[in-house]
């Protein structure tokens, strides 16, 4: 994340419901990264990747933000595992 915009992978991210699911963020400038949702968090020193690891138990969309600025990254859209009978 280089001025508060997403310059590498993709902003959003579909998974399977039941996945964990690991984000790696490295940032310009210390912030903290917010999945809501889910509530998770971790903060992000300026140059250390940081990565915020979680079990994607709800289906839905769960946007991404850096929490100081409250720009919004990207999101996680998880979506039901389908069982095979």
């Amino acid at each position: 994340i280089i001025e508060r915009k997403l310059i590498s992978g993709s902003s959003s991210i579909a998974v399977k419901e039941g996945d964990i699911i690991s984000l790696t963020f490295e940032v310009d400038e210390k912030d903290e990264i917010h999945l809501h949702g889910y509530d998770k968090s971790i903060e992000l020193e300026k140059g250390i990747p940081s990565t915020l690891t979680f079990t994607a138990n709800m289906t839905g969309r769960y946007p991404f933000e850096l929490e100081g600025s409250q720009t919004e990254i990207g999101a996680v859209e998880v979506y039901p595992r389908m069982s095979v009978q």
